[in-house]
């Protein structure tokens, strides 16, 4: 049985996201309060990274780095930031949704992310060069959800890497779920 026996910490107004980090010893939480809380699992260090959003935050993931780990947040004010965790700042702010950006999802092995947005859109970026490389009109109403294949797994017994988590799926408030994959079969 489980029980909830540790409170990590308090937004103002409501969580919208929280995800452990890949290594499990960080939780980050996003919230209407426009702030993310970064929880150290193990000493209970707390910090709240506040990245000057206009709106509120709707989603995080954990993205790591050649040279640390990253978050990526998004918000109701149209923009995804990237965070340095380490540093406690943001080092790059993704736009070009032109509604509230609502999900996110990062792909298994690299630094591609994707971003669904009340736009009808799914775009996706790529956190390395920090551009977006490709929009796709996905939905006739809001994105809601996207997700690589993959994400936060390893293959099943007997499956390899070779091309299959290059695909993604979005759904959206128009009742569709799309699946998708990369120009030619790759990202």
């Amino acid at each position: 049985m489980y029980v909830f026996d540790k409170q990590l910490g308090v937004h103002e107004k409501a969580v919208s996201s929280v995800k452990f980090s890949p290594d499990g010893r960080y939780v980050a939480s996003a919230s209407a309060d426009k702030m993310v809380h970064v929880y150290d699992v193990e000493s209970g260090n707390h910090t709240v990274l506040d990245g000057k959003h206009k709106q509120g935050l709707n989603d995080v993931v954990w993205v790591p780095g050649h040279n640390g780990l990253y978050l990526a947040v998004c918000s109701d004010d149209r923009t995804i930031s990237l965070w340095d965790v380490q540093l406690g700042k943001v080092v790059h702010s993704f736009t070009g949704h032109k509604g509230f950006v609502f999900c996110l999802a990062r792909h298994p092995r690299n630094g591609l992310l994707l971003s669904g947005s009340y736009d009808g859109t799914v775009r996706l970026w790529d956190a390395r060069i920090r551009k977006s490389i490709s929009s796709i009109e996905a939905h006739s109403e809001p994105v809601t959800s996207v997700h690589f294949r993959g994400e936060g797994s390893p293959p099943g017994e007997g499956m390899s890497y070779s091309g299959w988590e290059d695909q993604f799926v979005s759904g959206g408030a128009d009742g569709v779920c799309t699946s998708s994959s990369g120009s030619g079969g790759g990202l």
